[in-house]
């Protein structure tokens, strides 16, 4: 099942007054025509007292008219966002304290955003089709929240450009050490998606023994792989 935009509509304070926890799966679904209207709704007085909100991983955040501060939100879990959307949602979330999204390419990096002091775990992703992970980008978001301490990042990448992509990688080593200084626990899950013409073990077992070189050695690091066939990835388990 998923929700149906007349549903979503009954989102407003006369039905929900006091609505504290939010969470739709599956918008993905419904017609992109419907969730600009659906954000804005979310972002405006129907719930000013929204504590958590999660949205659907596969949905890319979009508005269409100018959203309200959200001071008492708390928890914000959404889909694709770029860097002209993160500013805006910390701009506008002074209290928000864990943020989890999709990383967007960007082609034009914001330089105005103004550090938001209270959020203490960051988790990004990126998504299975695209080339969103840039070390370029990555700090970007990660300059913004110098209080920060829990990181997790999820990379999905193919088995064939592991080489070329990882072998000599710092694993944001250098980006954790200008930027995050209260850094407490950092975490980065690798999903492989095996190609079976690539032989991948002896890459691997390079890859973990390059992670432990780059930790840091002030906070408590996780380094996990998980490799699926490319036939599976279109599975609700990978794409919830």
């Amino acid at each position: 099942m998923h929700p149906t935009f007349q549903q979503i509509k009954q989102l407003n304070k006369d039905i929900l007054p006091c609505l504290k926890y939010l969470a739709i799966r599956n918008m993905h679904l419904l017609s992109s025509n419907d969730l600009p209207a659906i954000f804005d709704k979310i972002f405006s007085n129907d719930c000013s007292y929204l504590q958590y909100c999660y949205l659907s991983n596969m949905t890319t955040i979009s508005r269409r008219r100018e959203w309200i501060q959200m001071t008492s939100l708390r928890f914000l879990e959404v889909g694709h966002i770029n860097l002209f959307v993160y500013k805006y949602i910390l701009s506008l979330c002074p209290n928000l304290y864990s943020f989890k999204f999709i990383i967007s390419t960007e082609t034009e990096i914001p330089s105005d955003i103004k550090s938001h002091l209270n959020i203490k775990r960051l988790t990004l992703k990126n998504d299975f089709f695209g080339h969103s992970w840039n070390d370029h980008v990555i700090k970007s978001y990660l300059s913004y929240v110098p209080n920060l301490e829990q990181l997790c990042m999820y990379r999905h990448i193919f088995s064939s450009s592991v080489k070329n992509c990882l072998m000599n990688y710092d694993w944001c080593a250098s980006l954790i050490g200008s930027y995050l200084p209260s850094l407490r626990r950092f975490s980065f899950y690798l999903h492989l998606i095996d190609l079976n013409y690539v032989d991948i073990d002896n890459i691997l077992f390079q890859l973990v023994e390059n992670f432990r070189s780059h930790r840091n050695t002030r906070c408590q690091s996780c380094f996990v792989i998980q490799r699926s066939q490319m036939q599976k990835l279109l599975s609700p388990k990978f794409l919830m």
